[in-house]
């Protein structure tokens, strides 16, 4: 089993999620949260917020325990103090809430770095009280939670701080003509059009710097046959604890089509421009 959620990097107080991701995390029926390895808070979906009644910016920091309440702590603090090691966990509980319990399935997969430590843990929590739906409703939010990152329309990738394509999505792999897994033998430096490196770089650097936790720019990308593609990036950072980079999330569009359209319009501007000169001249 993969136990690194590369999907939801970004869920941290310094780097919060993208709007459409965030939107779509808010949209499950299940309880989405994610906890640092002390199991505070970095991360809750809308859906865990109205069963515990605080707001997403209230639970931030805060320990699992005071959340959830004496009674619920003792259900749940082994397996994530074991999924903290490192091991996913799938079981089954009751979680209450006040005198009112449900049947919930909590599933804590362990966030591991690329040196084997663990980042923290992202826990999904589903209502499984009314059994008769239940496979369809875990498929639903399954579905949708891999959708945010795997099927946008826009390029996703989770990128090291050595700049290697950690993982991407079939849009962005497909911009530039190539595989997903083609593309995780790669670098940034090896997409990135040569006089655009330099630039990107520099942003890059501001961000391990803490002079910023993300950056917007237009740059070109290199195809597998050479040729360009204009994108327009906006990175963000994912930082631990004490506020280190360890990752960055990057999402891409394309604009060449856009770009082309603007070239035309100065060209045909600039020929008519000619024309009206000689007009003028000739009259």
């Amino acid at each position: 089993m993969d136990a690194k959620p590369r999907a939801i990097q970004g869920l941290t107080r310094e780097a919060p999620l993208a709007p459409a991701f965030g939107r779509m995390l808010d949209l499950l029926p299940g309880l989405v949260a994610y906890f640092g390895v002390d199991l505070r808070y970095r991360y809750a979906n809308a859906t865990y917020s109205r069963w515990r009644g605080l707001s997403p910016a209230d639970m931030l920091g805060r320990h699992v325990r005071e959340v959830v309440g004496e009674r619920n702590y003792p259900r749940i603090a082994a397996k994530l103090c074991e999924a903290a090691t490192g091991v996913p966990v799938v079981y089954e509980y009751d979680i209450f809430d006040g005198e009112l319990g449900r049947r919930v399935q909590g599933s804590y997969m362990p966030d591991i770095a690329e040196d084997g430590s663990v980042l923290g843990i992202l826990a999904l929590v589903t209502d499984i009280s009314r059994r008769d739906d239940l496979q369809q409703r875990i498929a639903r939010s399954e579905a949708m939670f891999h959708e945010a990152f795997e099927n946008a329309p826009i390029g996703n990738a989770v990128v090291g701080l050595d700049g290697r394509l950690l993982r991407v999505n079939r849009a962005f792999a497909a911009m530039l003509d190539r595989t997903p897994e083609e593309m995780a033998r790669l670098t940034i430096a090896d997409i990135t059009h040569p006089d655009d490196l330099d630039a990107d770089m520099e942003l890059l650097q501001s961000v391990l710097d803490r002079r910023r936790d993300g950056y917007c720019m237009e740059k070109r990308y290199v195809r597998r046959d050479g040729s360009s593609l204009h994108g327009k990036l906006v990175a963000s950072v994912v930082r631990d604890d004490s506020g280190d980079a360890i990752r960055f999330l990057a999402h891409v569009e394309d604009v060449s089509q856009q770009r082309e359209a603007e070239r035309r319009l100065i060209e045909t501007n600039a020929r008519l421009s000619l024309v009206t000169e000689a007009v003028r001249g000739g009259s």
